[in-house]
This record gives structure tokens, sequence and C-alpha cells, in this order.
């Protein structure tokens, strides 16, 4: 994490100008003459706008094109050095008054493809959209796009990193989180000004903690017992300057491997915000913004978050965690969320809050319930999952149980001795073999 952290306040630095780059502008201060310095702008600007259209006009997944981003870094600065330029050149006018000349701009580079957005109380509307400006207010699952099968053979839409995320000038406030971070590789996806909390995994101690590790970036950890357990949750809440809100969770870290290399799969919705903020009820505590509060408090975001608000960041569109759910509409979303948070979880309602538990919860919401006669017995649950040596059929039946939508109060009367004698459940684990691992892209 520590050469990640040094890569990317490097590339903040670099970007600042503090650090030699490539084709550098010269730009005089001194009081010369208008015809003169506005040739010279003219030429600035012509040179900053080739290279954008140039970095535009790219087509490759989202990590291929921060590589490039990261290969020619003088593209961003020449564009940002033409803005200052002509900012600069505009106080001069006013200064001298010289309201006679007019100063002829060159024409804006043009968007990739025709794309026109509108905001009508706090929901964007959308025409003849390209696929970053995309919104997803019913929800949307897809698979990952990585330079292997893209484009995927049967045709199916994809998501790429830069299409999750959008313009990155759009973004007021960000809450990612991911198990293993690049956060150098992240950090690009981003504006330098926009705040960002990540979440990440403690240290060996397990300790909660917050950091801020580069500006407008804090880290948090939660606490882990005993330093047992991970914090494996994948997942971003983008907050735009529109007040929309998107929701993201995702199989995939955030590191460039993952969404160059590896298949993974993305579920997320766009939220408009509430014309008026409805009060917070503690009574609710079971539907998916209330358990996405949950995760938040789990993962220490709410001491980051009053850390942001206490310091440089007093007026961000999140004031606190119970805020979620008072002031976007939820009432599109339909999927059911079953979030895994480590620990050690008592008392009812409490247990059907996370794991499995939270799991058959949420089937019996949907209607699902097998009961316990031969819809039981005909079940048959493909799952996916690591440790799996240390699987036993007494657990193997608890999870069973609950994906049938069978509720734990039932096999808890059970004594445990018998519990630990039941036979396997009709339950199939994938997991790849040495064979599979081998004949992989990567090997």
């Amino acid at each position: 994490m520590d050469e990640e952290l040094e890569r990317a306040i490097a590339l903040s630095l670099q970007e600042s100008g503090a650090a030699p780059i490539s084709q550098p502008i010269e730009i005089d201060d001194s009081d010369g003459e208008d015809e003169t310095e506005e040739t010279r702008f003219q030429e600035q600007l012509r040179r900053a706008i080739e290279a954008s259209k140039a970095e535009s006009s790219t087509t490759n997944f989202a990590p291929s094109a921060a590589e490039s981003a990261r290969e020619t870094p003088s593209a961003p600065f020449l564009s940002e050095r033409a803005k200052l330029e002509k900012e600069r050149l505009e106080r001069l006018k006013r200064i001298r008054g010289d309201s006679d000349h007019e100063e002829s701009s060159a024409p804006p580079a043009k968007s990739s493809a025709p794309t026109t957005r509108s905001e009508s109380k706090g929901k964007e509307k959308q025409v003849n959209t390209s696929p970053i400006d995309q919104l997803f207010w019913e929800g949307e699952l897809r698979p990952v796009a990585n330079r292997h099968t893209d484009p995927r053979p049967d045709g199916k839409p994809v998501f790429r990193l830069t299409e999750i995320l959008g313009h990155k000038s759009d973004i007021a406030f960000a809450i990612i989180s991911s198990y293993s971070t690049s956060v150098s590789w992240i950090y690009e996806f981003f504006d330098r000004s926009t705040p960002v909390i990540i979440v990440g995994q403690p240290d060996e101690s397990g300790q909660a903690g917050i950091k801020n590790i580069l500006p407008n970036w804090t880290l948090t950890v939660p606490f882990l017992r005993n330093g047992r357990g991970c914090m494996h949750m994948k997942f971003m809440l983008l907050f735009y300057k529109s007040g929309r809100l998107r929701v993201v969770i995702s199989t995939a870290n955030l590191v460039d491997y993952d969404y160059r290399d590896i298949e993974n799969a993305m579920w997320l919705q766009d939220l408009p915000l509430r014309l008026t903020p409805i009060a917070h009820d503690p009574k609710i505590v079971d539907d998916f913004p209330s358990l996405m509060q949950d995760v938040l408090r789990a993962v220490n975001v709410r001491h980051a978050l009053t850390n942001m608000l206490c310091n440089e960041h007093p007026g961000l569109p999140l004031q606190s965690i119970n805020e979620l759910r008072m002031k976007w509409d939820w009432s599109k979303v339909k999927v059911k969320l079953v979030p895994s948070i480590a620990g050690k979880h008592e008392g009812w309602p409490n247990i059907i809050h996370t794991g499995h538990t939270r799991l058959m919860k949420a089937i019996r919401d949907m209607g699902l319930r097998t009961g316990k006669g031969k819809s039981a017995k005909d079940l048959v649950i493909e799952c996916q999952g690591s440790s799996i040596g240390t699987y036993s059929t007494q657990w193997m039946n608890e999870f069973h149980w609950s994906a049938r939508g069978e509720t734990a109060s039932d096999w808890l009367d059970e004594p445990r001795t018998r519990r630990t004698k039941l036979p396997w459940p009709p339950v199939k684990v994938v997991f790849p073999s040495a064979k599979t691992v081998k004949e992989t892209v990567l090997g």
C-alpha cells in the first residue's frame, strides 16, 4: 500500500507541474501586446484540444485508457494550462478595459457520441446517450468487460469502469470499498478535487482506524476481532453534482487486473434525490438502504465521514449515515441486499441482517420459500466460496436451510451433536481445479 501511495502522490505532483513533463507549455506572465498574447494562447489551446480529442477517441476498455493516460500525462496538463491561460487573458482584458478587442475562440472538442442530458427535480433525463452517459433508474446487472472477451461473443452489453463512474467532473463525492486496492490506479479515475472515502482491509491487528492518504482521500478500515476475518465487500456509492446517487455492488477489486483480465460482474442502480427528505424511522431496519447504512457503520465509514465534514469538506451531499435513506428515493430498488459482515452476531433480529441467515430472509421476502416437503428435498444449490476445507456437514446443512428460506430458529432447536452428524445436503460447490487454472489465458 505504501508503494501505491507514493506512486499516487507522485502522479498528483506531476499533474500539478511539480515534476518534469513532456511537451511543456511556456506561459509568460508579462504584459505583452494583446495580439502576441492571443496568438500564443490560440496555439496552446489548439494543442490542448488536439490532445483532448486524441484521448477521447480511445475505444479500449477502461484500464487501457487509464494506462494510456499514465503514459502521456501531457494531455490533461495541456488542457489545464490552456484553461488557466484563457482565464488570465480574460482578467487582463478586464483590467485594461479593452472592449474593442474581439477574442476569437477555437471550436469546442466534439463529443465521441451525441449526448443530451438535462435535469428535472433532481432526476436527470437522457436522449441519445453514449455508454458513459447511460442512466439506470431500474437497475442493471452486467458482466464487466475485459480484454480477453471484448466484445462478448454473444453480443450482450458489458460495463467498463469509466462507464460505471461516468464523467469524473460530475462526481461530487464517492465512497468506494474493496478488499484489494491499487490506490494509484483508482486515483486516476477521479478528479483530484473530489473527496473520496475508500474502505480497505485492516492490518494484522484488526484495529479500526482512518487515515488521510492523499489530498481529499481518506482510508478507513473496520474492526476485526482478534484480527480474524476480512473486509471483503466491494461496492461504490457515487454522489453526483446533479443530486443523483449511483449504488454499485461489484465482484471486482479495485485493481487494474480485475478489470483487465478477470471475469467479474456488476450491479448498479441510479437513484434520484428526493424533493423533500423523509424523516428518519429507526423502526425500519430491513430494507436495502437501511442495510446499506448498517454496512457503512460496520466498515467504519461513519468516522471517516465525520472527519471529512469537520475538516476540508463541510458541504458533502451526505452529512450523516442516516441521510442515505432519508435524502434519496429507493422506491424502484427491487433487489435484496445480502451483506456478509465479519464478526460475531447475536440476538434476533441482528442475525438476519448478515450472512446466510440474511439470505434466508431475502428469499422469504421474495416469496421463494420452499417449505419442508418435496420442494425442499429437490432444491439443488450451486455456489462458489473460499476456505472449502473448513466446510462441515453442520454448516452446509444450515446454509442449505437458509437457501430454502427456512428460519434458523427451526434447526437451532436441534441438539448440536445431532446437527454435526447430518449427511451432506444437495449443494454443489464450484471451484477451479489445477487443470482449469493452468488452461486459463494467464495460466
